[in-house]
């Protein structure tokens, strides 16, 4: 009997592939966000220090209390702006996740459909091989009784 031959074999690696990039986009995206999410965590950190400092009680004078308000509002700045970033790349994730749900799903499809063809092969190859052995054992029995 011939070799198994998927007839969509190219189509299936072609697929196989697309799942590989897809995931190593998401990983790429997922990694931007654990970054920014650290970015948001260090900024929102700073911008607490600044408020705690503000609001110590102590006698300051005008320009120490205009530097600490003009502190504190580059810190709300750099946090509100790692945020929209962090949204961003949120919104990244989504996409990337999907495409590569629906990669994932393709392929899977094609990946059934070439397990159920090689079972279906690999049970027509035991049917031939079983004709063939009985072909063989009918012809030694006709040949015993020739005798």
């Amino acid at each position: 009997m011939k070799p198994f031959a998927f007839r969509l074999e190219r189509l299936l690696k072609l697929r196989r592939q697309q799942v590989r990039e897809r995931r190593r986009e998401l990983g790429v995206v997922l990694s931007e966000e654990r970054q920014f999410e650290e970015k948001c965590r260090v900024a929102l950190e700073h911008l607490r220090r600044c408020q705690n400092q503000s609001s110590d009680g102590g006698e300051a004078t005008i320009g120490a209390m205009r530097n600490r308000m003009l502190t504190t509002e580059a810190a709300e700045a750099v946090l509100n702006e790692a945020r929209n970033k962090l949204s961003r790349v949120q919104e990244r994730v989504l996409v990337c996740r999907e495409a590569y749900q629906v990669a994932f799903r393709d392929a899977e499809v094609l990946e059934k459909l070439y397990r159920k063809n090689r079972e279906s092969w690999k049970v027509e190859l035991t049917r031939e091989e079983q004709k063939e052995l009985d072909r063989i054992s009918q012809q030694i029995r006709s040949q015993r009784g020739d005798r």
